[in-house]
């Protein structure tokens, strides 16, 4: 029998990153313990707070929701208010509904949900349908449409609650995923942007990640120790995830060298002062010293300078490189990615004159009619031919 290394009990988990052994209790006890030192570090939930917590009915929101409700219980005046996003995924979402609402019953707190349909007027089983039926239209991977719609529908959700914060389920292996993926994009806006929690600004609520510590197979073991509901399928559209390579490649990187995505983190955290810098750059020189009205090839031109020039500071700051700005939107509108404006069709806030959901629901509407369109033709040829047989 091995021991836990901690009580000699029976053991239930080896951690290889750390040669440690653990029984079922011990290893909770860590688990939780990483969510209040990640609490007590970066400050997340302090007293006299709304909390918005973003939920799916997969283990890891699951395991947030439920230690979150153990520290608010300690916290004065602080109250949790999970949310759902039903993205419209048939054998999926709906199934996850059921386990979330499960939970919710469990802890006493009432789960409201929030839809594509009632959001969007659509859902991403239509957008999926449409992209089968039209697949040369231009589509994109599904994940970058339900990431924009996830993300702008939690943030109106929280917004209508009037939420202090919003708590999402991110783990360790998302950190670390999102941190490789941002720099093999070249996206050092999204790195940014992408923080533990996000700064106060109008429009926005500011999102902490509570599971900052704990690993993703962790999260689940925890979640199967506390017999917590949660849904054990994966969504049918993942595979076109660049996201899925990324983490199938961390996996096998882990699973070769134990710690690696601890080392991952501890990577980002170093770089946050810095990168920290790069945003009170942007803040002190929003239009990064651009005239406006020049949306010309000049005004991309300078556009690049001033991005090099951001570039330059943030290496001479000891972060890392950027070669060049290569956001579509900033190339088309003239504005850099860190001004914030109005959405003119939905209100929400925006780096261009339509937010990226409004973008991807006009170009979607676009498409559908298209694709009616061209159905519409092939069913005319049939029928002509047809005639002419008869």
């Amino acid at each position: 029998m091995v021991k836990c290394n901690k009580c000699s009990k029976e053991a239930v988990v080896k951690l290889h990153y750390n040669k440690t052994d653990l029984c079922g209790n011990c290893f909770c006890d860590q688990f939780e313990n990483r969510v209040k030192n990640a609490n007590k570090e970066f400050k997340l939930i302090e007293l006299n707070q709304k909390i918005a917590v973003g939920i799916s009915g997969g283990k890891d929101s699951a395991a947030m929701l439920y230690i979150l409700h153990k520290i608010v219980e300690k916290v004065h005046g602080t109250t949790l208010q999970p949310i759902l996003i039903d993205e419209g995924i048939l054998g999926y979402r709906n199934e996850a509904i059921k386990k979330a609402q499960a939970l919710c019953e469990k802890l006493g707190l009432e789960l409201k949900v929030f839809s594509y349909r009632d959001g969007f007027k659509l859902t991403m089983d239509e957008i999926m349908d449409l992209k089968k039926a039209n697949p040369k239209a231009g589509f994109e991977r599904s994940c970058t449409y339900c990431g924009v719609f996830r993300k702008t529908l939690l943030n109106k959700a929280a917004l209508e609650m009037k939420a202090d914060t919003l708590a999402i389920g991110h783990n360790l292996d998302d950190i670390a995923q999102t941190f490789l993926m941002n720099m093999f994009h070249n996206e050092p806006e999204r790195l940014k942007r992408f923080d533990v929690i996000n700064d106060e600004v109008e429009g926005f609520v500011p999102r902490i990640k509570p599971l900052i510590y704990n690993p993703e197979k962790e999260v689940a073991l925890y979640c199967e120790l506390k017999r917590l509901p949660y849904f054990r399928g994966e969504c049918p559209y993942s595979n076109e995830s660049f996201r899925g390579e990324i983490k199938n490649f961390l996996n096998n990187l882990e699973q070769k060298f134990p710690g690696v995505k601890f080392n991952l983190l501890r990577a980002y955290l170093s770089m946050r002062g810095e990168l920290q810098k790069a945003v009170e750059f942007d803040k002190m020189f929003p239009n990064n010293g651009k005239k406006k009205g020049n949306n010309g090839k000049n005004g991309n031109k300078q556009e690049l300078e001033n991005s090099q020039k951001i570039a330059e500071m943030i290496v001479n700051a000891g972060s890392f490189s950027i070669a060049k700005q290569k956001d579509a939107d900033l190339q088309t509108t003239g504005k850099p990615t860190s001004t914030i404006t109005k959405c003119k069709n939905c209100g929400q806030n925006s780096s261009t004159q339509l937010c990226k959901a409004c973008s991807f629901v006009i170009e979607i509407g676009r498409k559908k009619m298209e694709t009616e369109g061209q159905n519409r033709a092939i069913g005319g040829k049939q029928k002509k031919s047809i005639k002419k047989f008869d």
